[in-house]
């Protein structure tokens, strides 16, 4: 023991002379503060330090000539699941007013189950950075900014260097550089553009962070655009500092006991708290940077320098990308062997990676390892058809060479030209069999270009998952990407849009769900001024042809519209998203947050349905009050036709009920709208007008479009039915929600049209009040001949009835209230969509759905297993037909599955076909 203590002794002394001497070329450092010499006792000793690992000759790389063996193999039998950990949540901590942030609202906080970080936008700087001990998701409800409150300072700066003469970088234009790239459950990313040198006249620079739940990474790029002038730049050096100010990070433990190695993990005296850094390769040539400690009064400065010089070559392009200088950095890491593969890979990523297509196509994708950004990236190949029934199928063959798990960040991607609609596809992982897996698959893409060319713009879309891979494992899967259809009926989507090349400011998070992939049919914007914007039909002509095209816009839709005693809009903030469901059988996104004043906490959820008829769209709201709100000049609780973006005339106006039919129809002129917004002005009389009755519904008729865009566009009718609402306010229950009508302006719209919004019939609430709601938008044909759909005899029979007219959305109010009934083996735990919550060890579940209009939706929770349930048909007779027999198109296609890692259990999503009458249904397990 004596000889270990004394040789740990030595080690550590070497250590931190080389942690003192540590000065980069050309700049100041911070003083270095000598690392006092450890007494014995307290000191650990190596082998605590590293815990219980696995030999280090069980964590070598296998050689080369045995990866094979791997591919070859049958795969192993492993159930890939999400950790709890597994999450992303991105926003800003004071909201977003409309397209431009608000300058008290430029931090951005960004968390997920292992660690957190704020990020001022305005300065290009972090504020601060912690670990969060891995939280789950649900955990992290609400609690991202006290969190990030409570992470310990962080600071970052960029070195430029030419011919080791220093030159200061500075940010132009402040936060209009900002450029929100991807968000969604797997990656957050974002850029900070337009960063210059004075005295060096040439290149560009941008930051740009790419952060998933397992490591973030910062990235300078830089770019030369060719001139006569200026060709190239030469003897260019660079500097990255990142400064972790967490004082419990005090034991530094190298890669292989080697500073070159560019791999270094920090951690808590009592060994609870890791994080591990890497220098990433910059060049494909095995260039790495050198990775240096400074100790700091504060805390420890990780230093990235170049080595040696980089030559600049100009171009034409601004979309070329060259690495200055980065870091990658890996919270909860324990063992600096764990990041090696974030070195090691980018050389050789293919030796252990596979992707062969299936169909259409059969050949390999390229595989390539951005270890700058520790991400695998796949170049799916152009898909060649626009069949809507056709789907993209690729194998995945992960061998995993190393002797310890692998958290791997897959990217696959179609590119430019790759003759893909970027509307509505929807990604997946499946077994071989092709039974979904339930693992997460995010959507990021955009399809918007400047005339001259910026950085991602254009057309592109990438869908990322990460993966856990075992030790010296193959896994096997297929991925799976439904283009128009999912199985016999189109799919439905909901994703992240990138808007940079839409406008100069592309700080907006845009969310876009569609029905199919021929037309977006609703779009969000989280925490701007109208949560819903662009809605759009399905399954009608757009501009007099057939179905090729986005259809008229009759948007937007809003949540908790809330104005003060001073007629101020009180703004959302702390909006957190969670993207549970991307499809293609029934979307599901919620948002989570508090008022400006923290006031009321709100609730969201979108869900978008599968079907092959009509485009429908539930919205869920849920409000508590965390404060006595007794002088508002209005709280609206939902808007169709939102006062910041409405769009659309409307002549006839009708409300009503399923149960009661028509209480009121009155034309625009009735309501006297006036000239102008009138705001807070309710009409008619000041009166909130109840909404009473089964299934109370609101009809927009006679519409016509106030955007030239939509001059040739078939002008649609909106439907909304109010499928579930109750409320405590003031101790007093209700069940009565109110109608409000009133003018608006909103957006394009020239002609003053209006609002119908429901409203709890007071603005005055108590601490504790809560209300919830549901309702059902629907987009209409204001005629038979404007629908080209065939599948529903139904839906057609109604139009050729009811089209234009209010009876339309009361049978739709009537004929869609579908109810599960006499259900065993399970409990009801939702509706809209109907979920029935399987019971503990259930293997059958029967039960009955007593109405419906067209796909209906049901998911079943507390389900054990992903693979083996089939659902089926009860026939009049007591026979049972799979429905794999009425909707499958390739075999296991017409079904969705989702992992909840919080509950380890599974979650199965199928869409019945019911119109009018109800049918019985069996779901067993084989």
């Amino acid at each position: 023991m004596r000889k270990r203590i004394c040789l740990l002794i030595v080690a550590l002394t070497l250590i931190g002379c080389l942690l003192a001497s540590c000065t980069p070329p050309a700049t100041p450092t911070p003083t270095p503060v000598p690392t006092p010499e450890p007494t014995p006792e307290p000191t650990p000793e190596p082998s605590s330090y590293l815990g219980e690992l696995t030999p280090a000759e069980e964590l070598s790389v296998l050689p080369g000539d045995n990866l094979g063996n791997f591919f070859d193999a049958e795969p192993i039998s492993y159930t890939q699941k999400s950790k709890k950990t597994d999450y992303m949540y991105m926003y800003f901590r004071d909201g977003i007013d409309g397209v431009s942030v608000r300058a008290s609202s430029r931090n951005l906080i960004v968390k997920s189950g292992r660690y957190g970080f704020e990020y001022n936008a305005q300065k290009n700087d972090f504020v601060s950075f912690g670990l969060c001990n891995n939280t789950a998701s649900q955990d992290a409800l609400g609690s991202a900014t006290r969190a990030a409150d409570a992470f310990p300072s962080a600071s970052m700066s960029f070195g430029l260097y030419k011919d080791g003469v220093e030159h200061q970088v500075n940010y132009g234009g402040g936060f209009r550089n900002f450029k929100l790239i991807r968000s969604g459950s797997t990656l957050q990313s974002f850029y900070i553009g337009n960063m210059y040198s004075l005295s060096l006249a040439g290149p560009d620079f941008r930051t740009e962070i790419n952060a998933s739940p397992n490591m973030f990474s910062i990235c300078y790029d830089m770019f030369l655009l060719k001139s006569d002038e200026l060709s190239e730049i030469t003897g260019l050096t660079f500097r990255l500092d990142f400064a972790v100010n967490d004082k419990e990070l005090t034991v530094a433990k190298w890669l292989n006991d080697d500073p070159a190695s560019g791999v270094v993990t920090l951690s808590s005296a009592d060994r609870t708290r890791n994080v591990t850094f890497v220098s990433p390769i910059r060049e494909k040539d095995g260039t790495r940077d050198k990775l240096e400690l400074i100790q700091g009064e504060e805390g420890v400065v990780l230093r990235v320098t170049t080595d040696g010089t980089v030559t600049l070559k100009g171009s034409t392009k601004r979309q070329q990308r060259t690495n200055a200088v980065g870091l990658i950095v890996l919270p909860g890491t324990s063992d600096p062997r764990a990041a090696a593969y974030l070195i090691e890979d980018s050389l050789a990523a293919d030796d252990f990676l596979r992707f062969t297509g299936i169909a259409p196509y059969t050949k390999k994708c390229t595989v390539e390892f951005d270890s700058m950004r520790g991400i695998y990236a796949v170049t799916l190949r152009p898909v060649g058809s626009r069949d809507e029934n056709v789907q993209e199928r690729v194998k995945l063959e992960l061998a995993n060479k190393y002797g310890y798990d692998i958290d791997a960040l897959i990217m696959l991607t179609h590119k430019r030209g790759a003759a893909v609609s970027a509307v509505g596809s929807v990604p997946m992982i499946r077994e071989l069999d092709g039974t979904p897996t339930g693992l997460s698959v995010q959507i990021s893409k955009n399809w918007h270009s400047l005339p001259d060319e910026v950085y991602l713009d254009g057309q592109w879309q990438e869908y990322y998952a990460l993966l856990h891979l075992p030790a010296r494992k193959a896994v096997k899967y297929e991925f799976t990407c439904a283009m128009e259809k999912w199985g016999r009926a189109y799919s439905v989507s909901h994703a992240q849009l990138c808007l940079i090349g839409w406008s100069p400011n592309a700080a907006l998070l845009w969310e876009q769900a569609a029905f199919g992939n021929y037309t977006e049919n609703i779009c969000y914007a989280p925490g701007g001024d109208c949560m819903g914007q662009d809605v759009r039909g399905f399954y009608f002509t757009t501009k007099g042809t057939a179905l090729n095209g986005f259809a008229n816009n009759v948007g937007g839709t809003d949540f908790l519209i809330y104005y003060d005693a001073n007629g101020r809009r009180v703004q959302l903030k702390e909006m957190l998203i969670r993207y549970l469901d991307y499809g293609p059988n029934l979307t599901r996104v919620t948002y989570d947050g508090v008022t400006a004043d923290r006031a009321i906490r709100f609730h969201f959820e979108s869900y978008l349905l599968r079907g092959d008829d009509f485009c429908r769209i539930w919205h869920k709201f849920d409000y508590t009050f965390l404060t006595d709100v007794s002088d508002a000049k209005n709280i609206s609780l939902y808007q169709f036709g939102a006062e910041y973006y409405n769009e659309g005339y409307h002549d006839t106006f009708a409300y009503g009920s399923a149960s009661g039919g028509l209480v009121k129809e009155f034309t625009h002129d009735e309501l006297q709208m006036g000239g102008s917004n009138t705001a807070l002005n309710y009409i008619p009389n000041g009166k909130y007008l109840p909404l009473e009755g089964e299934d109370p519904w609101l009809a927009w008729l006679g519409t016509t479009s106030t955007l030239s865009a939509d001059s040739g566009f078939g002008h649609a009718n909106k439907g909304l039915v109010v499928r579930d609402y109750h409320a405590v306010i003031g101790g007093q229950e209700s069940v009565t929600p109110y109608l409000s009508i009133r003018p608006s302006n909103g957006h394009h719209t020239a002609t003053p049209s209006n609002i119908m919004e429901i409203n709890a019939g007071t603005n005055v609430f108590k601490a504790g009040d809560e209300i919830h709601g549901t309702v059902e938008i629907f987009v209409l044909p204001q005629s038979r001949q404007q629908y080209i759909g065939k599948s529903s005899d139904y839906y057609v029979n109604l139009l050729t009835q009811y089209a234009g007219s209010w009876q339309l959305v009361n049978r739709f109010a009537a004929d869609g209230h579908s109810v599960p009934a006499d259900v065993t083996g399970a409990t009801v735990a939702g509706t809209y969509p109907t979920v029935l919550r399987l019971d503990d060890g259930a293997q059958r579940v029967s039960f009955r759905l007593t109405n419906g209009d067209g796909y209906v939706p049901v998911k079943f929770t507390n389900v054990p297993t992903h693979t083996g349930w089939k659902l089926k048909l009860v026939n009049a007779d007591g026979s049972m037909t799979d429905i794999a027999d009425s909707q499958a198109a390739y075999g296991n296609d017409f079904w969705q599955c989702r992992y909840d890692a919080e509950t380890d259990s599974y979650e199965l999503t199928y869409n019945i076909p019911i119109y009018e009458t109800g049918a019985s249904f069996v779901l067993e397990h084989n």
